[in-house]
């Protein structure tokens, strides 16, 4: 079997839990999806749905974290940077038309109480978006605290307004998150230079 199958069964299962969650994604709705044939799952995924859940977890946060450094190589303004992370965000969503929030967030809250792997995997994919915002808000001059603490509020602003708009169907609450992000990234920026 060839390496691109699993890497198509990756991408696939990444969208689909995306969009409609783990729970509702289906063994043959996937392999139906990613055009692969019947074997092919079992060949490249012996761990069954639970490793390919956590392939697709980390296919999902591996996206968003070049996206963030993408905004951020772009925009040398950690607070401008913030804004536009969330506003690409938002338009990712419109784009797909309100089916396609986090690629990790459905799959985390769904599988609390599911299958320890992919618990595991939604935890390290938020932990590393978290200490990947900081480490950029550090470089742009925020102490190591202020950095944190502004990185998990973004964060919790993004994800919060993720589902709003999707919920709402309206990118109103991810235009709001994306100037409170801003405005988060202001105050850290003022605070640590005043330290």
């Amino acid at each position: 079997m060839a390496p691109e199958t699993r890497q198509q069964m990756i991408t696939t299962a990444a969208r689909l839990f995306q969009r409609d969650g783990y729970n509702a994604t289906s063994w043959r709705g996937l392999v139906e999806a990613a055009g692969a044939p019947w074997g092919s799952i079992h060949h490249h995924f012996p761990g069954g749905k639970a490793e390919l859940g956590v392939a697709g977890i980390d296919a999902g946060r591996d996206a968003v974290a070049a996206i963030i450094d993408r905004c951020f190589a772009e925009q040398p303004d950690v607070s401008k940077a913030v804004e536009r992370w969330v506003e690409v965000s938002a338009r990712l969503l419109v784009d797909s038309g309100y089916e396609s929030g986090c690629p990790v967030a459905t799959v985390a809250l769904e599988t609390l109480g599911g299958p320890e792997p992919v618990r595991h995997a939604s935890r390290r994919a938020l932990d590393a978006w978290q200490k990947q915002i900081a480490t950029h808000l550090r470089n742009g001059g925020i102490s190591r605290t202020r950095a944190a603490d502004a990185a998990t509020s973004v964060l919790a602003l993004l994800e919060g307004s993720l589902l709003l708009s999707r919920v709402q169907r309206s990118d109103r609450p991810m235009r709001i998150a994306a100037r409170q992000a801003r405005a988060i990234v202001i105050a850290a920026v003022g605070s640590s230079s005043a330290e």
